[in-house]
């Protein structure tokens, strides 16, 4: 009973302290059972209060082999195709000794092998001490796997997608061995996996191990992959300071207990649809895991929809991903705001699915290790003060990395507010302050941050005379010819060069949505001009009102983009063409 009761103990404790029962006391008919434990490590001792505990008494069974015969039910075994029929006798045997009790021991009397018309058949004899019963002959149902001759090179290729959480203290050859041991088990039984070469992760890249796989003699060595090596904080026994939530509401509750200072998320969490709200000075310890969000968050009140909200001074988050839901277009989603805090960390943060990855507003935030902000539909962090009285202007401070793979023209890194605060200590990336004009934006790539092109000037051939466009603004022009007139030719100049896919044509749209092939268009000046044929000699001599030119691929898709110098995409400009009579 006592070792019972000191095993279920056990459990509960951290690694490498010992549960032993110092007394007990068993239950009355009015008084539960009791126990005191004692709990020890290297001299360290310590007793429980005396503990009320539930004790189960379950009745003793006599078994009988006639009893344990009638157990057995439903056997199905897997077999390689050249297994003896030993071979498969042994592996019913085995199957069916699970369905006894512990003590008895199955052998098979007799088996049947299967045909094209009946199962194979079976009987097992069930015994103990000269106590002996046999089953009724059983169907059972023998499975047969085709013989696959492995080799070293066939199971190397099968190791992929390896992730392994360490802490943060270990060792590198501590490392290689959780590399390792997960590596082996994706490669057939009987093989052995080695690290050959390790390479811990970088600022930039990702951790890298080439493994050995052998077996008599038979070597083969994996390419290098990339690894996922995750390091969690060293943590001793719990302390009335640190929380360890798995769920939801413990991560509430311990945000809500001023108490607790340094909080450890152990799971991923799903399904949040509200923001969880930090306002007080907490370390939150992600430990790799994710904060999954809805998209019920999007819906509600503006301040509210972002994933986590720092309220608070002296605010660390770390190795913790937040995913939104956000829908398209803006709304204002992000995945972390720090809101008139200073002192805020955000260490090895990945961020995605929402507007922006993470908004600094009115704060002062230090990124360090990695940041990652792809995947958000706007750009990855906002820069930025808000418009409550007393707020101060915000200062982002790059200590670390930042990622961005989804990064182009038009949806940077970081974007600030002119005049709303500063970007320290990215001195490499590239800015743009003409794509917005009350932005500075910031791009690691410096191709993303090029300008579009500018649509300069638009002239027409019109009756062999040439026509200006008139230009609302550098998207959108218009060229006004009189009812009648042949236009010939219509050349559009950039600023710089642009593309478009090979094969495009022109068609005319008109207001009640027709459209009409006008012509070909082709590009000239090193692709700075896109001149525009018609496909006969009159041009728009039938055509009455205002049509819009458009631009369709060879399938038919009608074109919104040019592609410019850099391969990024910008919006094609408006032309219209007002016929008047």
């Amino acid at each position: 009973m006592k070792a019972e009761l000191a095993a279920e103990a056990q459990k509960q404790v951290t690694v490498g302290y010992s549960v032993t029962v110092k007394s007990y006391t068993a239950a009355t008919t009015t008084d539960a059972a009791k126990v005191v434990f004692t709990v020890s490590k290297d001299g360290d001792i310590a007793d429980t209060e005396e503990l009320e505990v539930t004790v189960n008494i379950t009745p003793v069974v006599t078994e009988t082999a006639e009893i344990e015969a009638a157990k057995i039910k439903d056997i199905v075994v897997t077999v390689l195709e050249d297994a003896s029929e030993e071979q498969v006798k042994a592996e019913l045997a085995a199957e069916a000794q699970k369905q006894v009790t512990v003590g008895y021991s199955v052998t098979v009397k007799s088996y049947t092998a299967a045909t094209t018309t009946d199962a194979a058949k079976v009987v097992f004899t069930v015994s103990k001490d000269g106590d002996i019963a046999d089953t009724e002959e059983l169907e059972v149902t023998v499975n047969i796997t085709p013989v696959v001759t492995e080799t070293a090179e066939i199971e190397a290729a099968k190791i992929k997608d390896i992730v392994v959480t360490v802490l943060e203290d270990a060792s590198e050859e501590q490392v290689k061995a959780e590399l390792a041991a997960e590596a082996q088990k994706q490669v057939t039984v009987g093989y052995s996996v080695t690290v050959k070469s390790y390479t811990a992760a970088t600022t930039t890249d990702a951790a890298k191990v080439v493994f050995t796989v052998s077996k008599d003699g038979d070597i083969a060595d994996t390419e290098e992959l990339k690894v996922t090596v995750t390091f969690s904080p060293v943590t001793g026994p719990s302390t009335p300071d640190v929380a360890v939530v798995k769920t939801y509401e413990d991560l509430k509750i311990a945000l809500a207990d001023e108490n607790i200072v340094t909080i450890d998320i152990t799971n991923d969490i799903s399904d949040i649809s509200e923001a969880i709200i930090v306002n007080r000075a907490v370390t939150i310890n992600g430990i790799g895991n994710k904060l999954q969000f809805t998209s019920a968050l999007n819906t509600l009140e503006n301040g509210k929809r972002q994933g986590i909200l720092v309220l608070a001074d002296d605010v660390k988050i770390s190795n913790l991903s937040v995913e939104m839901n956000g829908a398209n277009s803006w709304q204002g989603v992000y995945g972390i705001q720090v809101y008139n805090a200073e002192n805020v960390v955000l260490n090895d943060i990945t961020a995605s699915g929402a507007d922006g990855g993470i908004l600094v507003n009115g704060s002062e935030v230090e990124l360090t290790g990695i940041t990652t902000v792809s995947g958000n539909e706007f750009g990855g962090i906002e820069v930025s003060k808000g418009t409550a009285g007393g707020l101060r202007s915000s200062e982002l401070t790059v200590t670390g990395d930042v990622i961005n793979v989804t990064e182009v023209y038009g949806q940077p890194t970081i974007w600030l507010l002119n005049g709303q605060g500063t970007v320290k200590n990215v001195p490499s990336w590239s800015t743009n302050t003409t794509i917005k004009i009350n932005q500075t934006q910031y791009y690691k790539n410096s191709m993303n941050a090029e300008d579009a092109p500018i649509l300069t000037n638009l002239i027409a051939k019109v009756n062999d005379k040439d026509v200006q466009a008139t230009t609302n603004d550098s998207s959108e022009v218009t060229l006004k010819v009189t009812k009648g007139s042949v236009t010939t030719e219509i050349v559009a100049t950039f600023d710089k060069a642009v593309e478009l896919p090979n094969g495009t044509e022109v068609f005319m749209k008109f207001g009640d949505g027709e459209e009409v092939k006008y012509g070909t268009i082709a590009s000239s000046d090193e692709g700075k001009q896109l001149i525009i044929k018609p496909l006969g000699n009159n041009g728009t001599a039938g055509v009455a009102g205002t049509v819009t030119f458009i631009l369709k691929s060879e399938d038919g898709t009608s074109l919104t983009t040019l592609i410019g110098v850099t391969g990024n995409e910008y919006k094609i400009p408006t032309i219209k063409l007002d016929v008047t009579p």
